[in-house]
């Protein structure tokens, strides 16, 4: 478990600094009443990367393709990896969403302001991004080590990027209404 809770933590650090997808067995994850398929998918495909250790794929899950280069030809992508690296030696079993609530419409701005502000961080001639839907909810992960099952929890977002698809952002509801706010006071 400390794999994905080092990798998520690296991501949210450097996605407050910006703002102030394969298909799954169907086995291994429980279907989701409000959240749609391809968002569940999302959210299942990240774990999967976290613990195969494809930091590229894990990063398709999170950003526009242009975002992706950027932060490769940033460096911040040895950061990652670096991350990945650390912690558990368990496999991963599954992934299951759930309690999936809609973001307000303040959030989803928010979330295309997150989009637009990494773009200008990394330099990339990239966005304005639009965000046309979006949902909190709870990821919950189990891995298999020495024998015995562990799960871990994990209040996420998950976004449909127009024209990218499904994204997952490690950053909540709140910290996305901020990001909206800081836009509209820029102009």
């Amino acid at each position: 478990m400390k794999r994905i809770i080092a990798t998520v933590l690296s991501l949210a650090l450097m996605g407050c600094a910006a703002v102030s997808c394969s298909s799954k067995k169907d086995s291994d994850k429980a279907a989701s009443r409000l959240l749609p398929a391809a968002a569940d998918t999302c959210v299942s495909d990240f774990s999967e990367n976290v613990f195969g250790g494809k930091s590229n794929e894990m990063l398709t899950c999170m950003y526009p393709d242009e975002l992706v280069s950027g932060l490769k030809d940033s460096g911040l992508m040895d950061q990652l990896e670096s991350a990945m690296k650390t912690g558990s030696t368990g496999s991963y079993k599954s992934c299951t969403t759930s309690g999936e609530v809609k973001l307000s419409d303040k959030a989803i701005q928010g979330a295309g302001a997150y989009f637009d502000t990494y773009a200008q961080m990394l330099k990339v001639s990239a966005g304005p991004y639009k965000v046309s839907d979006g949902y909190k909810l709870k990821m919950t992960v189990v891995t298999t080590e020495n024998g015995k099952d562990e799960s871990f929890d994990e209040d996420i977002i998950v976004v449909n990027v127009d024209g990218e698809g499904w994204k997952l952002i490690p950053m909540d509801e709140a910290t996305l209404e901020a990001a909206a706010d800081n836009q509209a006071s820029q102009g």
